[in-house]
Formats: structure tokens, sequence, C-alpha cells
């Protein structure tokens, strides 16, 4: 499978073992898959010793809109996050104290119950990829965990440079070093805003969220989609 342990290589390497069919469905990580925010094992503490700090570190941090956009795109990484003003001191902790919890955390995220069997259904009609907004760190804990048994490939917007807003950029490279159009595509993602753009550059798109019965709502919202393609 193609990995993102060099950077991009889908362009370099394409997936060489496509199936018959050729469509992909492309499926958002968090609000869908997962729910688990970034800190979850020190912000569901809240009688914990470290708890008052983490929270405040954690709501300046997702209010400064200029680096989480940068984040978000690869030009600041994790470790960018030690220089912020708003990063508090935890005694005997270490200044590093949030980029050793946020690893801890990224590793402990799990797809929810249920999930797993409604992709494993989904990738015996087309091929299955991650794509997700999110940080280097998730990515690098995404490749560390192997999610090959899952996914066929993983997209996110910090290796890419740019967010699923811009369907052309985060989508078209793949699409193309795999031979397919955004007519052979569907995402599943919780953002109205990334479907409607997904659906302006031509693919299908559905809105699902994480809860209970995922595997049924992802399975009934993806089949429809389907069953127009070449399957």
């Amino acid at each position: 499978m193609n990995t993102m342990t060099n950077k991009r290589n889908f362009l370099v390497e394409p997936n060489l073992r496509l199936p018959l069919w050729r469509n992909v469905l492309f499926i958002d990580w968090h609000g869908v898959l997962c729910d688990e925010p970034f800190w979850s094992g020190l912000l569901s503490k809240s009688k914990g010793r470290n708890y008052k700090a983490a929270k405040q570190f954690v709501d300046a941090l997702f209010s400064d809109s200029e680096f989480l956009d940068g984040w978000l795109r690869g030009t600041h990484t994790t470790s960018d996050i030690l220089s912020r003003s708003y990063i508090p001191s935890i005694p005997r902790a270490g200044k590093d104290y949030f980029v050793r919890q946020l690893h801890k955390d990224c590793l402990r995220m799990q797809i929810d119950d249920g999930a797993e069997e409604a992709i494993q259904k989904i990738r015996a009609q087309c091929l299955v990829v991650l794509a997700t907004d999110n940080m280097d760190c998730f990515a690098r804990i995404a490749i560390a965990r192997n999610f090959s048994n899952t996914f066929d490939d993983i997209l996110c917007s910090s290796e890419l440079g740019c967010l699923k807003q811009d369907a052309a950029g985060f989508f078209g490279a793949w699409l193309a070093a795999h031979n397919m159009t955004f007519g052979d595509a569907v995402l599943v993602d919780d953002s109205e805003a990334n479907c409607a753009a997904f659906e302006r550059a031509g693919g299908k798109s559905a809105i699902c969220t994480t809860g209970d019965e995922i595997a049924g709502r992802l399975w009934g919202a993806v089949r429809p989609l389907l069953s127009g393609m070449n399957v």
C-alpha cells in the first residue's frame, strides 16, 4: 500500500494493487470515524491536577486562527506549539509536556465501533482513502499505527499543504495518479462546506457523523452513491 512515509509519495508510486473497479470513497476522520479531540486525556479529567492549565491552553490554542490554519496546512508543526506565548508551565513536567500528551492521545484514538465493518463492506466495491484536514502529529501517528488493513491510502492536509475545501488541490493529484476523476469519487464528511466543494468539483458526497449505529448509517449513505458508478 502506498503510505505517506515520503511526503506525497502517491504521486511517485501510485497504488499498484488497484481492483477491477475504478472508484474511490474518501472518508473523513474527525467527526465521522472518531470524535476524540486533541488532549482528550487531559481534558477528560476535570479533577486532574493539570486540568485547569490544560483547558486554558487548549482554549487559547484553538482561538489562535493563524496558527491553526498553518498547523493544518503544514506550515506550522506540532513542535511549534512550544513557541506560543500562552503555553503554560507545568511544574516538573518539562516544556514539551503538552506535545508529549498530544502524541499519546493520537495513539489512543480509535475508529468508532462498527465503522470498521462498514468500511470493509465498502472496500469490496471500491478503494477507501482516509481524507482528513489534520496536523502533522496525526499524520505521523496514522502511519505508525499502520492503517493499511483499514484504508487503501491516507491523505492529510498538513502533508498536502491545502484543505479539503480546495477540492482540486486536495484530491486532484491523487485521482490523476490513479487514473480517476471526481466522477469516480465519493466523499463522506461531517462538513457541509467540504461536501459542497467536492460536488462542485464533480464528485458525489454524503454528510455523516459519529454516533450510534455508525456502521449502518455509513453504509446506507454510501451505497446509493456507489450504485451509479462502474463497480
